[in-house]
């Protein structure tokens, strides 16, 4: 099964519409919300299935300070999310870009939405971020462990186009 999300969030393209060169902090409210509703559609699309997002859930609200810990807690998490997955996304899509200012619930992007760059930029290392972060967490609960959280959770850190952008930020 696929997630029906993909299109709620205003169409599957990854790419906003907003100028790739109009810079960020001038962005009116409208096409801050078109780039928080293109990096969910591309988050929902690496995502891929009902079974990677009650994953990547899992992955998100696991505890624990060993891999066995972390392992078990995930798929306590994993159990709850598979019994009514779609009440999980709904909640989420309930509360996404309809923030006062929509990249604050952008997926990967909150951390650069006061820098000094541009839309194509912010848009570049959001998706950079995403293909690391689901390189990452479209994996069972076996297979998560403190290293992989930890990496899964500073995706921002080796996104080479996030990196480029940092310089600016305040």
């Amino acid at each position: 099964m696929t997630l029906s999300l993909l299109g709620a969030c205003g169409g599957g393209s990854s790419s906003s519409g907003v100028p790739a060169d109009a810079a960020v902090l001038s962005l009116p409210y409208t096409s801050r919300a078109l780039i928080c509703l293109a990096q969910i559609d591309y988050l929902f699309k690496a995502i891929g299935s009902v079974q990677n997002w009650c994953w990547w859930i899992a992955e998100i609200e696991a505890t624990g300070t060993t891999d066995a810990e972390l392992q078990s807690s995930c798929a306590v998490q994993e159990g709850l999310c598979l019994a009514n997955p779609q009440a999980k996304i709904e909640a989420l899509k309930a509360t996404m870009c309809i923030t006062a200012d929509p990249l604050a619930s952008a997926p990967f992007m909150a951390q650069y939405m006061f820098c000094n760059t541009t839309a194509g930029q912010l848009e570049e290392c959001g998706r950079e971020q995403v293909d690391i972060a689901a390189s990452l967490r479209n994996a069972p609960c076996s297979e998560y462990s403190m290293a992989r959280r930890d990496a899964a959770n500073m995706p921002y850190a080796t996104a080479q186009s996030c990196v480029a952008i940092q310089p600016s930020c305040p």
